[in-house]
């Protein structure tokens, strides 16, 4: 075999294995660094959620540990930033901002810390950076919650009620012209006046009835020819004596009812009428003849 045919036989034989082993290759996932810089490159075009869902993913890829600590200190700010500034490019139609970003930065904020608290527990607080990237978020959020239309009041009332009143004098009860005790004291005065007039005629009167039957059976009794008649008739006496006694109470009691009520309403009427006086300034008026005037006045007496 010649030296050229050789030649020929081996160039062929090393394309064969070059083209089959490129053909079996997989292609190779690009290594944690080249995905950094894809989201800051996805960053820098514009892309802010782009970017954000690369970082949010290699959060969740890479485990907390000593070595990886600064590395995910960057990853979580610059995912929460992206997201914030998504947030703030992204409205509706109805002109307002969804908070659908703010959200997502929330979620990745704490799987962070929880994966934070689980690798050091309390003994290691998170950084300046991460802590000022969550105060930031707070306050977006707080921000983007819809305010509530203030609730319609209802018109349950008239204008006429919200005229403002007489001015009261500090201190002063409500019935400041006395018509309330006035009122009272004539109330009282009557009803004082009626348990004198029916309590005390009624009790005597009931009282005589009583002492009418009781002398009557007790003189039945006395000359009763049987046991029986005698006991019907001493109980017929009882049984006055214990009206007699309750028709004195009654006469007592309007005795004693009859001037407290009296006594109460004139006190009443008295207090009503110094009020009334004392709200209602009198106007005198007529001639008035003095050593420097002589003419026709008027005096408000209080």
């Amino acid at each position: 075999m010649s030296t050229s045919r050789v030649r020929v036989l081996a160039c062929a034989l090393v394309s064969t294995l070059l083209a089959q082993s490129a053909w079996a290759a997989p292609p190779s996932p690009p290594a944690g660094p080249d995905r950094y810089s894809q989201a800051q490159e996805l960053l820098e075009g514009g892309d802010y959620v782009g970017a954000a869902e690369i970082w949010e993913a290699l959060l969740g890829q890479t485990p907390e540990s000593e070595a990886n600590h600064s590395g995910r200190e960057a990853m979580i700010c610059n995912a929460i930033d992206a997201r914030i500034e998504a947030y703030g490019r992204q409205v509706t139609g109805e002109g307002e901002k969804e908070p659908l970003h703010l959200v997502e930065g929330q979620i990745a904020l704490r799987r962070y810390l929880r994966a934070h608290a689980a690798a050091y527990g309390e003994s290691k607080a998170v950084s300046a950076p991460v802590q000022e990237r969550a105060d930031t978020l707070a306050v977006a959020m707080a921000g983007a919650q819809p305010e509530r239309p203030p609730a319609p009041v209802a018109a349950a009332y008239d204008t006429a009620d919200l005229a403002p009143g007489p001015p009261t004098r500090p201190g002063s009860p409500p019935d400041r012209d006395g018509s309330g005790l006035l009122v009272g004291g004539i109330g009282l005065g009557v009803l004082g006046l009626a348990a004198g007039l029916t309590m005390i005629p009624l009790g005597a009167a009931l009282g005589r009835n009583a002492e009418n039957i009781y002398t009557v059976s007790t003189l039945n009794a006395a000359t009763a020819t049987s046991e029986p008649q005698r006991t019907l008739y001493l109980a017929d006496a009882a049984e006055a004596r214990s009206a007699g006694r309750t028709s004195n109470r009654v006469a007592i009691a309007g005795g004693v009812l009859s001037p407290l009520m009296l006594g109460g309403a004139a006190m009443m009427i008295v207090y009503g009428l110094q009020r009334q006086r004392a709200a209602y300034p009198r106007v005198r008026h007529g001639p008035r003849l003095s050593p420097d005037y002589a003419g026709y006045g008027a005096t408000l007496q209080f």
